[in-house]
């Protein structure tokens, strides 16, 4: 049995647009589910790296990793969920790491699921769980994996509809053309090193826009803007674009390119403008944005401050 939903975390339309904008066929609607409960969007949201293990001792540490009263060996007895940041990690089925516990520590022997956020890389891993076991479906583990999909695309969602009530301008288009950055001396080691594109606009689902549109879009490689969009000529999608005047930091006059989703695939042209329209979004009164945190692999936090991890919002 599932457990109790709750209301929806963001309209339904913006369900319905991610639906879209995540390849379902244009006209296509995925039939109406129940919400992911809450606490379980939260937990998959905060995890990189998501398993089912078996407590091996608490109060004990894998090698090179420091031991710690709430924290216990635990035997990786198979993935559930990997986010992308997990592959610096390798394949940890059947090897021992170490758990930093978000409660009471559970006794040795017991097998449960484990939602966590890696915080050190060395000879072994540490992954800290992210809080407070949440609520599961009863049953085999695919019908667990299963909830466990729909509150990652409930996050999804979720992110999609904080973007879309963010940005002042939603186009489909074509990138024509690309400017080189004009020469100057960066005003910060994070300088963003602003380039101007065109894009040819097709259609516009938010704010105003002529047949073309300068945009904005980060040049720099620097770990704050390593993720932002970078454009080429002749690239093809949907553009989130928000008020470049209002950052906190490197502000420029028109509108910007910050996040990696915001350009989405062209195929989300197909009803966009209507999903938008029935969504009724609006730019709201916000505080000056911020510039993107600076990028590291999903779900860590802390990593071994001697033996720092590759890796890379």
């Amino acid at each position: 049995m599932r457990a109790p939903s709750i209301p929806s975390l963001v309209p339904r339309s913006f369900v319905t647009l991610a639906a879209v904008l995540l390849g379902a066929a244009p006209g296509a609607v995925r039939p109406a589910l129940a919400a992911p409960d809450a606490r379980l969007v939260s937990a998959v949201a905060g995890s990189g790296l998501i398993f089912q293990g078996t407590v091996v001792t608490v109060g004990a540490a894998t090698p090179s990793v420091p031991v710690e009263p709430r924290a216990g060996v635990v035997r990786v007895d198979q993935v559930v969920e990997a986010g992308p940041g997990a592959a610096e990690l390798g394949d940890l089925t059947g090897k021992e790491v170490t758990v930093r516990f978000a409660g009471a520590a559970p006794k040795a022997g017991a097998t449960q699921l484990f939602f966590t956020s890696a915080y050190w890389v060395g000879a072994s891993v540490g992954l800290a769980e992210v809080g407070p076991a949440p609520p599961l479906p009863a049953g085999d583990l695919a019908a667990v994996k299963q909830a466990i999909a729909e509150a990652r695309q409930a996050d999804a969602d979720r992110r999609l509809g904080a973007r879309l009530a963010a940005a002042t301008l939603v186009i489909a288009g074509t990138v024509e053309s690309v400017e080189a950055p004009r020469s100057r001396v960066p005003t910060s080691l994070h300088d963003p090193l602003w380039c101007e594109a065109t894009v040819r606009v097709e259609s516009v689902g938010k704010g105003s826009a002529g047949g073309a549109v300068i945009v904005y879009y980060a040049r720099s490689q620097d770990t704050t803007w390593a993720a932002a969009p970078k454009l080429r000529p002749g690239q093809q999608g949907v553009f989130v674009l928000r008020d470049g005047a209002s950052l906190a930091r490197f502000a420029v006059k028109g509108p910007v390119l910050l996040e990696a989703d915001d350009v989405l695939p062209r195929d989300a042209t197909a009803r966009l403008k209507a999903l938008l329209a029935a969504a009724k979004v609006a730019a709201p009164a916000a505080p000056a944005a911020s510039a993107p945190a600076a990028a590291k692999p999903a779900g860590k936090t802390t990593q071994k401050p001697a033996a720092k991890a590759g890796g890379a919002r």
